[in-house]
């Protein structure tokens, strides 16, 4: 772990000295997954951020950040052998969710996000099956299976995707202000039924048992065992589902 001239890096150094490894460590995979599609989207900025906060020893998001943007390989091998090491059966499920949740946050999941939480299923030896029962519970569907990424258009779909809904959503700001609405509000509802793991015209029963299912999954008391960084992520999420739940039962 040492570079060319048998030293330390940076990122290494911080995590040699640091008295919590595994929020360090789970900090960092949050962040490789937030940034796995290249976009560093405002939310799951401030997502990491609040995250990084919580904890009780002081973690700069900002250069957790710089790490993974600048690809830092060794920096990520090291922070997932941290969780291999610290993570018992009863922690990795709950691991394995809160990459799941991260990667849904902006409503849909890119070949990237999913090849990553299928990596840390494995690391951390939750099973296809259960990663599947998490998954399910999580989206309402089965774990996608991952794109061959050796496959260019693989690699490029999900961001062509992401322009084209962009380039689309910029026609119809230019139109009138009317569509503008229009568009932010089917993007919040989009957002709002991923959370829920729901499909577009449900029921508000649909809805109510949906948000039932998931605020026991995801009470943030659950996610003790993983520390500050795992509850306050998970609290994060909770309040996303609270939101979630109150826009599609109004809008219903």
């Amino acid at each position: 772990w040492m570079d060319a001239n048998n030293r330390l890096t940076e990122f290494e150094r911080s995590l040699v000295s640091s008295n919590n490894q595994l929020g360090m460590s789970m900090l960092v995979v949050l962040s490789w997954i937030a940034l796995a599609d290249g976009v560093a989207d405002k939310n799951e900025m401030d997502h990491i951020a609040q995250v990084a906060a919580s904890s009780k020893t002081e973690v700069d998001h900002e250069f957790i950040l710089r790490v993974v943007k600048q690809k830092d390989v060794r920096a990520l091998q090291l922070s997932c052998e941290v969780l291999k090491r610290s993570c018992n059966r009863d922690m990795a499920p709950l691991l394995v969710q809160l990459a799941i949740t991260t990667a849904a946050a902006d409503g849909r999941f890119s070949p990237e996000e999913i090849h990553i939480i299928q990596f840390l299923a494995d690391l951390l030896q939750v099973g296809r099956r259960e990663l599947d029962e998490i998954f399910t519970q999580i989206t309402g569907k089965p774990s996608p299976t991952p794109a061959d990424l050796s496959r260019r258009e693989n690699w490029s779909s999900y961001g062509n995707d992401r322009n084209e809904s962009n380039s689309k959503s910029h026609d119809n700001k230019s139109r009138n202000e009317k569509s503008s609405k229009e568009s932010v509000s089917s993007e919040k509802e989009k957002i709002a039924l991923a959370t829920l793991g729901l499909d577009p015209g449900v029921s508000k029963k649909e809805i109510k048992v949906a948000y039932r299912r998931l605020v026991q999954i995801h009470h943030p008391d659950r996610f003790a065992s993983l520390g500050d960084e795992a509850v306050a992520a998970a609290n994060n999420h909770f309040k996303k589902i609270q939101e979630a739940y109150e826009y599609l039962v109004r809008h219903a």
